[in-house]
């Protein structure tokens, strides 16, 4: 080969490596949201920690039901505990009196009308007014109590220790949002977010997360 030749396929590889696209910049990391992130009086949805939580559960959470919902999220300051909470025979929160203190509480806290309130908790807890051994959930009106107990069968460390939001707590708290934000009817359908026999863990199991996106908000699923 000559040096004429040479000469020309070098000067081709370097104009070629002068118009090669560089390579894309790594988008900088999201930094993690704060609980003070959450603090705000203009929230579609609160969510109203009852006992000890992790901060970045509570921020998880919230952060999860702004994005799939794009609706604005709250985190209440922690509920106080009130000895009325409790049954010490059954060692379990009473759903109805829960549902009570954050109503005499937060009724007035937000600015948005439309607002509603939802506790969350990881203390198993009853319905007083039912004769089930246990509930996962309560709504009165626009304020609702969830509990993560029985949710999964791992068992449950220190509640500050438990930092990762399991399907079934989101399951319960978004058919919560969808029967009191978005006014929506329980259906018969075991694979809906929406099913209203949701009597143990193996009801929960069975529901897909993704029937949110038709059941509540009218639309596929992203992707579908």
């Amino acid at each position: 080969m000559s040096a004429r030749v040479i000469a020309a396929v070098v000067a081709a590889i370097a104009a070629f490596a002068g118009c090669a696209t560089p390579a894309p910049t790594p988008a900088p990391p999201v930094a993690p949201r704060s609980l003070d992130s959450f603090e705000r009086r203009d929230a579609d949805i609160y969510l109203v920690p009852i006992g000890d939580f992790a901060p970045k559960y509570l921020t998880d959470l919230a952060s999860y039901y702004e994005d799939v919902f794009a609706l604005k999220v709250g985190i209440t300051p922690q509920l106080p505990f009130d000895a009325d909470f409790w049954n010490d025979k059954r060692h379990q929160l009473i759903a109805e009196n829960v549902i009570g203190n954050i109503i005499s509480i937060y009724h007035a806290y937000s600015s948005n009308p439309r607002a509603i309130f939802i506790g969350v908790t990881h203390v198993d807890m009853y319905i007083e007014a039912e004769d089930w051994r246990f509930a996962y959930a309560q709504r009165i009106a626009d304020f609702a109590v969830v509990t993560s107990s029985r949710t999964t069968r791992e068992p449950q460390p220190n509640f500050v220790e438990i930092t990762e939001v399991h399907p079934g707590l989101r399951k319960m708290v978004t058919k919560t949002v969808g029967l009191l934000y978005y006014k929506k009817s329980m259906n018969s359908n075991p694979r809906s977010v929406l099913y209203g026999k949701v009597l143990g863990l193996r009801d929960l199991e069975a529901i897909d997360e993704s029937t949110l996106y038709l059941d509540i908000l009218g639309r596929p699923a992203p992707g579908q």
